[in-house]
């Protein structure tokens, strides 16, 4: 029998960090993610992912802001990186909760 796999087994959540990319591969995918927004969305109010090469010395900044609450921000050092993120609809939030 064949067996599917439940898309939210594999989601990446603080209790799972298997799906997480290496740091390279991640850091490469906010880059070209923000160089395509910025070529389909030239106005940058319009764009939802940035990435910025510069944040501070020895550091990048890559991000997503979707303008309806659920954002990320991924921060680059010599240290590898931190992620921190907002899902307005995640189960944790509780805002969805909210009535």
């Amino acid at each position: 029998m064949l067996q599917m796999e439940s898309p939210a087994l594999d989601a990446i959540s603080t209790k799972n960090l298997n799906s997480m990319p290496e740091v390279l591969a991640l850091k490469k995918l906010l880059q070209s993610l923000a160089m395509l927004d910025a070529i389909m969305s030239p106005e940058w109010d319009e764009r939802f992912y940035s990435f910025n090469s510069n944040w501070g010395d020895n550091e990048q900044m890559g991000s997503m802001k979707n303008g309806c609450g659920d954002d990320f921000f991924v921060l680059f050092n010599q240290d590898g990186c931190f992620v921190k993120g907002f899902d307005h609809e995640s189960a944790m939030s509780s805002w969805s909760t909210d009535g």
